[in-house]
């Protein structure tokens, strides 16, 4: 069964029943349904190379997902713009990405939007909704770095999740990388194979095995620990899942399984 996001479920099961009989609809066809988020950000024209790798990368953090770059289609003398100069950068989440993204934006915005709707001094009630605030603003920036270190290291994006994974052994002697497939994969899948291996570190104090096999068009991906639990399949779930993939967990063992080509 391929993982359904739960934002994703709870509109399907009870907010679009609710829309069809509020709105007077024929059938749920015509309920207004939610297709990409898109996430932009413009770029100096005077900036350097370095700077717009910091945008990029950042955009990148934000979204889980790598920015493409916008260039101008014509020079603007005016604006000191060339044809072909780097302007802005972009980047749009569908299915399961887009879904995980807005219900992370919307759990935090609300919980903050709350908080500060009800300000007031000594008051244990907004303690208690400034605390959930802040834990979860706490959990995304564990995902996020999580995300920085995960998704986009630079061995990854040059030379592959085999490459990423040995100089993450290296520098983590508990990681022990057994058989890995050669060549390149596409670069959502590398990700989410770097972030699988990340998260289970970060989770468990004992080694960890990783081994994977190409077969039919297929990555499976199989991390081995001694106390590895279900705190870790959710998160890379999450990521395999927005690849098309899966994952589960038994008796220590952690599968993930995604195509690849």
């Amino acid at each position: 069964m391929s993982y359904i996001p739960a934002l994703k479920k709870l509109y399907a099961e009870q907010v679009v029943p609710e829309l069809v009989k509020s709105r007077g609809y024929t059938n749920k066809h015509q309920v207004p349904k939610l297709v990409k988020i898109n996430l932009n950000t413009g770029i100096d024209a005077e900036a350097d190379k370095n700077q717009i790798a910091d945008v990029q990368r950042d955009l990148g953090l934000i979204a889980g997902q790598k920015p493409i770059l916008a260039k101008s289609r014509k020079a603007i003398a005016n604006f000191k713009l060339k044809q072909g100069q780097v302007v802005g950068c972009h980047v749009t989440l569908r299915g399961p990405a887009m879904w995980e993204f807005l219900q992370r934006l919307i759990a935090v915005a609300l919980a903050i939007r709350l908080a500060r709707r009800s300000l007031s001094a000594d008051d244990p009630e907004l303690d208690r909704q400034l605390g959930a605030a802040e834990e979860g603003v706490r959990e995304a920036a564990v995902e996020l770095r999580a995300v920085a270190h995960g998704l986009f290291p630079a061995v990854l994006d040059e030379e592959g999740v085999a490459a990423a994974l040995d100089e993450l052994s290296e520098q983590t002697p508990r990681l022990v990388p057994g058989a890995l497939p050669t060549g390149r994969f596409p670069s959502a899948v590398e990700s989410a194979v770097y972030f699988a291996v990340v998260e289970s570190l970060r989770l468990t104090t004992h080694d960890v095995t990783v081994d994977a096999v190409k077969e039919d068009g297929w990555l499976y991906l199989t991390i081995d620990s001694d106390d590895l639990t279900g705190a870790a399949l959710l998160q890379i779930q999450d990521r395999a899942g927005a690849v098309g993939g899966e994952a589960s967990l038994g008796d220590g063992r952690l599968r993930v399984e995604m195509p690849c080509e």
